[in-house]
């Protein structure tokens, strides 16, 4: 476990590689489809720009 300063989207996929991670497990939740249509989500990206095996908990 790390405690990391810096927005979640920089931060986490700098970690992960720093530390050569072959696994990240993040938790979500659920937003509505227009706040994830305006907003995105942060899991989101780190799906499409982490390049590792990426395990997701919905809470």
């Amino acid at each position: 476990t790390h405690l990391v300063a810096g927005h979640p989207e920089e931060a986490i996929p700098d970690r992960v590689h720093a530390s050569r991670a072959d696994l990240l497990v993040m938790g979500a939740y659920s937003h509505s489809a227009a706040r994830r249509f305006l907003l995105g989500s942060q899991t989101s990206h780190m799906l499409r720009h982490n390049g590792i095996t990426t395990l997701i908990l919905r809470a």
